[in-house]
This record gives C-alpha cells, sequence and structure tokens, in this order.
C-alpha cells in the first residue's frame, strides 16, 4: 500500500517555496545544474528501502523480490537490486531508478520527482542553488505576475462575463472550479501599481511592446494551467466585436502550449480512475463536458498535437478518445495527430460528431446522455477511423475505384508496424468490402518490401530495423551480455561501446550503446542508475532487465569479443540475404551487369565473413582502438 501522501492532491496543496526553487532551476537552467541535489538524494535513499514503502520486499539471492506496485499480480515479478539501485518487472516490464519509480507510482515530472524525495529525506533543496540560479528569481516573479494577473481577471468577472457563461450554459461552479475571468483592459495598471515592471508585464503578454495598454480588453479568460495545477497563461475569447476571435498568451518561459493541455488539473483524478483521457479541441467543449460530468476531457491548445503533449498524457492514461469538431479542420486535426499518440504508445479511437456540431453544441442540444452513447459509445479505432476517411476519396460504387482504394489502404497499413495491428486491419477491410483477405495481405507485403534496384553492401541501420525481421535468440542474448560487461567496467566500455553500438540490432541496444558513448565522453557516474536517467521508459525496461539477469561473468574482454563476433556475424548473414535476393532479382530481368557488381559484393562480404573472429581478437589486442574502426 501507498504509505506516502501524494506530493499534491488536486486543487488542495500547492508548491511551497523551497520547492519552487527546483522547479525554476530546473526550467531556467536545466537538470545538470541541479546535478549535486540529485547526487545527494541518491546518496541518503536506498532503492530498497524506498519501493519497500509500496510493496513488501523479500531477498531474492543478490536482489529483492515482491508483487509489483503498478500491475496485479499473484506471483511476485518485481525486482530491486540494492547493489545496482533500480528496479524491473518481469512481468509488465517497467523499470529504472528511484526517480523513474517516484515519478511512474506518484504521476509526477522529473522536478516533481526531485522535490518529492528532497522532501523526504530532509533535504533544503536551497543549499544546492547553483552560481547560475540567479535566473530562478527572474522566473518567480514572472509566476507571481501571472497568478495574480488571472486572481484580478477572476474579480472582474461579473457582470459582462457571467452574462456571456449564462448564454452558454456555464454555471458559477464551473467558473469557479477553471477560474474564469474577465479582461476588462486594467489588470496591467493594476501589477505596475503593486510593483511589477513593465518588462514582466509585456514578458507575460499582457501588454504589447510598444503599448502602454492591455493587450487584452473585453474577453473571456481561461486560465491555462501547468501540469502543477501553477498557471502559466490563459486564452481569451472576443465577448463582442474584434480580431482575433481567441488569442493566447504569447511563448515565453512560462507559457510553452506544445507541452500544456487545457484543463488537465480539473481531469487528473478522473483520467486517473478510467484510465482514459477525452482529447477535445475547444476550451467551452471542456467546460461543457465537465459541468455534465464527462470530467476526463482535456483540450489540445490547437489542433496541431504535438509529442510532447501525447507524452503528457501518456503518464496518466492508456487510451485517447479523439473529439473534434465534425467539420473538416476536426477531422484534419486528428488524422495528424493519430499517429503522434500511437508514437507515444497510446491506444487511440476516434469519436465522430454529426454534421457541423462541436461537443458543447452537442450536449446543449442532445444532452450528455446521448453524448455518452452515441459519440463516445460508437467511438472506432484510429486506424479504422483512417481507413474510412480515405475512402471518401474515392468512388466505391465502381470497380475500378474499389480496387484504386484497396491498394491505398494496403499502402496505409504497411506503414503500421506492429505485425498484429495490420492483421486485424487486412481482415476488416477483406469484410467490409468482399475480397479476398489474402490478396490484400499481399498487397500489404508488397508496399513493406524496399524498391531500392542495388542494395549495397552496407545498408544504413534503423533503429525499426528489428520490428521487421525475427531476431535470433543468440544475437538478443549477446546484446543484453554486451550491456552487463560495459556497465560492469568502464575501461571495457570506452574500448566496446562504440563498436557495439554499430552492431547491435534491436533500437533498445543501439540507444542503450549511444547513451554509454556519452556518458564515457562526460565523465558522468559510471552505474547502471546513471545510465537509466537518460533512458525513455521502453529502453530503461530493456536496460534495467539486461543488467538485472543473473550471469556470472569472468574474463570480461573474451565475452565481449565473442558477443561483438555473434553481432556482427548476423550483421553479414542479413546482408548476404539481401545480395542473393537482389542477385535473384537481376538474374530474372536479364540485368548481366548489375549481376556481376552484385555476385562481386558478395564473394567480398563472404571473405569479410571468414575473418570476423580473427578480426574481433585483432581489436581486442588494441590499446586505443576508438580510431576510425571499420565494421562494415
Amino acid at each position: 500500500m501507498n504509505q506516502f501522501p501524494p506530493f499534491f492532491a488536486a486543487g488542495k496543496q500547492e508548491f511551497s517555496d523551497r520547492w519552487r526553487i527546483i522547479d525554476l532551476q530546473m526550467e531556467m537552467i536545466g537538470i545538470r545544474a541541479a546535478q549535486s541535489l540529485i547526487e545527494a538524494i541518491r546518496e541518503r535513499i536506498d532503492m530498497v528501502d524506498l519501493v519497500g514503502r509500496y510493496t513488501s520486499l523479500r531477498p531474492s539471492g543478490s536482489n529483492y523480490m515482491g508483487r509489483c506496485p503498478f500491475h496485479e499480480e499473484k506471483t511476485p515479478s518485481f525486482s530491486v537490486s540494492r547493489e545496482k539501485q533500480v528496479y524491473h518487472c518481469f512481468g509488465c516490464g517497467k523499470s529504472g531508478n528511484l526517480f523513474n519509480f517516484v515519478m511512474e507510482i506518484e504521476h509526477l515530472a522529473f522536478p516533481e520527482a526531485v522535490a518529492f524525495l528532497a522532501e523526504l529525506v530532509g533535504i533544503d533543496p536551497a543549499s544546492y542553488q547553483t552560481a547560475q540560479s540567479n535566473f530562478s528569481p527572474r522566473l518567480q516573479v514572472l509566476r507571481t505576475a501571472v497568478e495574480r494577473a488571472v486572481a484580478l481577471f477572476a474579480q472582474r468577472l461579473s457582470p459582462v462575463g457571467e452574462a456571456y457563461l449564462r448564454q452558454r450554459g456555464i454555471s458559477g461552479e464551473t467558473a469557479r472550479a477553471f477560474q474564469l475571468g474577465y479582461a476588462d483592459g486594467r489588470v496591467g495598471e493594476v501589477l505596475l501599481q503593486e510593483g511589477f515592471s513593465p518588462d514582466v508585464l509585456r514578458e507575460i503578454g499582457l501588454r504589447l511592446p510598444s503599448h502602454r495598454r492591455d493587450r487584452f480588453f473585453d474577453r473571456l479568460i481561461f486560465p491555462i494551467a501547468d501540469a502543477r495545477e501553477k498557471p502559466v497563461g490563459w486564452g481569451a475569447r472576443i465577448l463582442h466585436t474584434g480580431h482575433p476571435k481567441y488569442l493566447n498568451s504569447p511563448e515565453s518561459p512560462l507559457f510553452r502550449k506544445r507541452v500544456l493541455l487545457y484543463g488537465l488539473p480539473q481531469a487528473r483524478a478522473a483520467m486517473l480512475e478510467k484510465g482514459e483521457a477525452v482529447l477535445l479541441e475547444g476550451y467551452m467543449d471542456v467546460l461543457q463536458l465537465w459541468q455534465a460530468g464527462v470530467r476526463h476531457v482535456v483540450a489540445s491548445l490547437g489542433t496541431s498535437l504535438t509529442r510532447e503533449q501525447a507524452l503528457l498524457l501518456r503518464r496518466y492514461v492508456s487510451r485517447v478518445i479523439f473529439c473534434y469538431d465534425g467539420d473538416a479542420a476536426g477531422a484534419h486535426g486528428m488524422q495528424r495527430a493519430i499517429a503522434t499518440l500511437e508514437e507515444a504508445g497510446l491506444a487511440v479511437r476516434v469519436a465522430r460528431l454529426p454534421g457541423e456540431h462541436d461537443p458543447d453544441e452537442f450536449v446543449r442540444s442532445f444532452g450528455v446522455a446521448s453524448f455518452e452513447r452515441n459519440v463516445l459509445g460508437k467511438s472506432v479505432a484510429g486506424q479504422q477511423y483512417l481507413l474510412e476517411v480515405l475512402a471518401q476519396q474515392y468512388d466505391l460504387s465502381d470497380p475500378q475505384g474499389r480496387a484504386a482504394y484497396l491498394t491505398a489502404a494496403a499502402a496505409h497499413l504497411s506503414k503500421v508496424e506492429n505485425a498484429i495491428v495490420r492483421e486485424e486491419y487486412v481482415r476488416w477491410l477483406a469484410d467490409n468490402y468482399h475480397v479476398s483477405a489474402g490478396a490484400i495481405a499481399r498487397e500489404v507485403e508488397k508496399q513493406r518490401k524496399p524498391t531500392d534496384s542495388a542494395p549495397p553492401l552496407a545498408v544504413p541501420r534503423s533503429a525499426k530495423a528489428e520490428e521487421h525481421t525475427e531476431i535470433p535468440p543468440a544475437v538478443r542474448g549477446a546484446e543484453r551480455i554486451m550491456v552487463r560487461l560495459l556497465l560492469a567496467d568502464r575501461d571495457l566500455a570506452e574500448k566496446y561501446a562504440e563498436p557495439f553500438g554499430q552492431l547491435a540490432v534491436t533500437s533498445q541496444a543501439v540507444r542503450t550503446a549511444q547513451h554509454l558513448r556519452e556518458l564515457c565522453d562526460a565523465f558522468q557516474p559510471w552505474t547502471p542508475e546513471a545510465l537509466i536517467q537518460q533512458l525513455d521508459p521502453e529502453e530503461a525496461a530493456w536496460t534495467a532487465e539486461s543488467v538485472m539477469t543473473a550471469w556470472e561473468v569472468t574474463a570480461l574482454e573474451r565475452w565481449a569479443v565473442d558477443c561483438l563476433y555473434q553481432l556482427d556475424a548476423y550483421r553479414c548473414q542479413q546482408a548476404s540475404k539481401r545480395l542473393l535476393a537482389a542477385i535473384a532479382q537481376a538474374e530474372a530481368a536479364g540485368e548481366v551487369q548489375r549481376m556481376a557488381t552484385l555476385q562481386q559484393q558478395h564473394l567480398a562480404l563472404e571473405r569479410q565473413r571468414r575473418g570476423l573472429r580473427r578480426k574481433w581478437q585483432q581489436f581486442a589486442a588494441q590499446s586505443h582502438p576508438r580510431n576510425a574502426l571499420q565494421t562494415q
């Protein structure tokens, strides 16, 4: 059971000034400037003790085992290493160090996790400020100015703004919950009287550089908060006449539109409970649905959903339902954003609104029960939605038009990396358009095949290459052993991290090797924890599992040579297959000159393959190997 209270409870607990210092440091000068604070936390907190507050752990060999706190399980599969200060669940795959653990289990951003752990061990962050932290007071002034402006807007809501909200069906309770306000053009004057400088007002966007009056006048104000529930800016809707209709705070050190979601603080609890978010397009959509009881709703600030917003959603949910406006612009926005969310690892569904309705209008016209039943309840998977949108471009009543659509649909599915998802939609197309699933599947695979006429001997690496080829267990094992070897000995890593990165096959191994080289170059702490700190969740999970698998290894360099030989042999084997296929293709086409060239390349590759063992033995004997290594 979780014995810590959450670091903040929605609407109830705020950061104290000392925790703001951490947050401001990291925003203005980056994590590196706060490294001494992070290292102090690491020295005072033991991974086993921390995890033990959330789940019972028992010794198991050199590690500790318990039931995973992130998913339900009967048999313990959650392993914690006191020596390496990392954890890994062999059931759900979650891994990382103490900061990753707190971020995951408490749903915190990295600065918040640092603050959480600092408070836990009684560290005063102020004592760890660096010489560069003189930027922090400036950012704190901006934060205070935004908070004060939002409070002044809220005080001025009556009566003009309230009349507009009543007209739109928004209650006073909802207005207070979202801190809605009204800009009467005099907020800047009050802030100046309270001691804020004209530069501060311009930096938060309240005034333009060339004006002495407020930029926002006769507008309804929608405060926009960050993930810590602190206002960082606002959106503003014109109430009478004027352009533009909506106006946001400008980009600033506080207000970065691409990392914000409107309504997140109000939706957080419901999102965590449901594991799902409904993603809307407008402020009024969020207000209307939240007021009606659909509380897991947020809005992107514009139709171009960013990767940062997708990753922010992933902290709270595993599935997102799009519900943009029913017009063409809304549909186009969904098409662009589905790929962004899927790349972030989220399941995506699309809820379609009839005609030109938006969610606000639909709920006011037909009620929330109809919205939940006929809109959310009839949502379709993201890929199905894209295929249906694609179908609108073809005349499906004509056999030739239907064939052209199915060819285009196969081309679309060929870009879907998950083979199971591809197969599901091949069947969906076959069932809906009465064609053979085998014919569609063959067209999909045809579209996936490379069309290069003469593949070169040195084939460029791809981080996604492993998803197109079944990789032998021996090759995957060689990658995991190499990670463990290189983390066991820094000198070994200095020598072998670079060739390992050139030969690694899976994307996780490629990225891990890259970060190992960066640690070597930057003289960073040489521990699994330090490496995992730099990796994204998928790579961290792979690395943690690699270093926690029980291998007893001696003669480290001999093992490293064997692993690199295994990886290099696999590289040659795959290149040989590609060349043989190209030779057969050239022979069938009667391209004699091209066939001869490819045969010469294949002979050279075979000579290279026979000399691999000697190549890596010679490499091991070198004292300074980071010079012009040729693995191709």
